[in-house]
């Protein structure tokens, strides 16, 4: 795990973007999940409205985004793609 968080600082990228890697490394994104738990909000999701509104939901699972993946992953790296948990997903993209 030590890793990651090097990769992540040493992106070159907006100190904004690392802020949003952390965050949602950290399953901190503001889903409705985590709104839900305050009773602020129901928890799915609310593009799909098919599933529980997490972050590696918003980010992988959800109908929306993973139209988007199913675009530029390689057919022979799916299955590790979609499968993984979030912090090796996240390892997976900072290769």
């Amino acid at each position: 795990m030590n890793n990651i968080w090097k990769d992540i600082w040493g992106l070159q990228v907006t100190e904004r973007n690392r802020h949003f890697l952390w965050i949602a490394l950290h399953n901190r994104l503001l889903t409705n999940s985590i709104k839900a738990r305050m009773r602020l909000t129901h928890e799915m999701c609310d593009y799909c409205r098919n599933f529980e509104e997490t972050g590696l939901h918003v980010l992988r699972d959800c109908a929306v985004a993973r139209e988007l993946w199913m675009l530029v992953v390689p057919l022979n790296k799916r299955a590790e793609f979609f499968g993984s948990e979030l912090s090796h997903w996240f390892q997976l993209n900072l290769q």
